[in-house]
């Protein structure tokens, strides 16, 4: 109970920090970001855990620090991840241990992050 009040909290804090943002300054953070401003409040409005894309990597054997190199690929992710609709899904698939097996059924990034998975296994060979 605590941890979804407390996620709660932070989304209204999030909101409140972008609503007090002029547009001028808005604009300039989506900018810097890759996002037009409409997806950056997009993203406040429907904030998951970033926590999950990390969890998601790892249970796929996906170093986080490697992927740190490409920055695009990362902010697609993030933008993809922070737009699901299987937020419970995945969330479930995390915690049982069985997302490395179930991924590409529900996951809006399944394309990309099995691109990914091979690109690294061919080039851990």
């Amino acid at each position: 109970m605590f941890s979804i009040l407390s996620t709660w909290l932070k989304h209204r804090r999030d909101r409140a920090e972008l609503e007090s943002l002029d547009r001028h300054e808005l604009d300039a953070i989506a900018h810097d970001i890759g996002l037009a401003p409409g997806e950056l409040e997009d993203l406040v409005d429907k904030a998951t855990s970033p926590e999950r894309l990390m969890r998601m990597l790892e249970a796929l054997q996906m170093d986080p620090a490697k992927l740190a190199k490409a920055p695009p690929v990362v902010r697609d992710l993030q933008r993809l991840c922070g737009h699901c609709g299987a937020t419970h899904e995945c969330q479930h698939a995390l915690d049982t241990g069985t997302a490395q097996a179930r991924y590409p059924e529900f996951c809006i990034n399944a394309g990309t992050l099995t691109a990914l998975r091979d690109d690294n296994k061919k080039t851990a060979r």
